[in-house]
């Protein structure tokens, strides 16, 4: 990966051609490695920041400690470094970023995800006086905190009904309803299949700012998610969760949860491009 990312880097560089003909360079991930000493300006975005996170495999801690070098010299060498906000900014910091090089601009979504304030109160009509439907989207991963969640339902007596959307694998859930929808890459079915539930569940061990809770947002559904990357951005820090807690998710799934904090717009493609221009003028 890391040679893959230099050699990519290269080609971008050849690409460019003079580089004083830009103002700024601004690099996803490690896009920006040849640019850092040709260029005076180069912005990084390492998003995740997913290197200097927690590890839960062996593996998994000696790929991320061949990994933190080289992102840790573009963190110092860059212009500036993005945070996604939250418990990312104080990872930069830790690891020799600039506080007053730190910009914080948030990840986005597309605009025909947002649902007008007609159609959030049809969806609530719809809904009224139902029994909550929570739904898990994502990669089966350990760090997405399934492990946690079926914890958790082992302590609630009453039956939930949990939908899952992506590849995650199937197991008895007791008296629980679960139904699987598998990977669902058509965004118009993801967004009906939101639309049917109201409740996200975001049990993460580590996380950036993940797309599918704006995406849920965007939808009506309240989130209950644990306070890691840049989730404090999102909903009121007192409303998350501390990760492998399953008996916090599991009063917390018993309770009617509360609705985001942060207001979509903000989240919108558009509106994410103006504040990066804006940071930079």
């Amino acid at each position: 990966y890391l040679r893959a990312s230099k050699r990519l880097s290269l080609s971008f560089l050849r690409k460019a051609g003079a580089l004083n003909v830009y103002d700024i360079v601004y690099a996803q991930g490690l896009t920006g490695d040849a640019f850092l000493r040709q260029h005076k300006k180069v912005v990084v975005n390492l998003h995740g920041l997913e290197m200097f996170q927690a590890s839960f495999s062996w593996n998994e801690r000696l790929a991320k400690a061949w990994m933190r070098p080289l992102f840790r010299r573009h963190i110092r060498e860059a212009w500036h470094c993005i945070s996604l906000g939250g418990t990312l900014t104080n990872l930069l910091n830790k690891q020799g970023a600039i506080v007053e090089r730190v910009v914080q601009i948030p990840n986005g979504i597309e605009e025909r995800w947002v649902l007008s304030d007609e159609q959030l109160e049809e969806k609530s009509k719809m809904r009224r006086g139902q029994k909550l439907r929570f739904v898990m989207v994502g990669r089966n991963e350990y760090r997405k905190g399934l492990h946690v969640l079926q914890e958790a339902m082992e302590m609630l007596s009453d039956p939930i009904e949990l939908h899952m959307i992506g590849d995650w694998p199937r197991w008895d859930a007791g008296i629980h309803e679960v139904i699987h929808h598998g990977v669902i890459g058509n965004k118009s079915e993801l967004m009906t299949k939101l639309d049917h539930c109201d409740v996200l569940l975001l049990p993460s061990l580590s996380e950036g700012m993940p797309t599918v809770v704006l995406e849920a947002m965007a939808r009506g559904l309240s989130i209950l998610a644990t306070d890691v990357g840049a989730m404090q951005e999102l909903v009121d820090k007192p409303d998350l969760m501390q990760p492998s807690s399953a008996r916090d998710l599991a009063d917390r799934m018993r309770s009617t949860p509360s609705k985001a904090k942060a207001s979509i717009e903000q989240f919108l493609w558009e509106n994410v491009a103006l504040q990066t221009v804006k940071s930079f003028d």
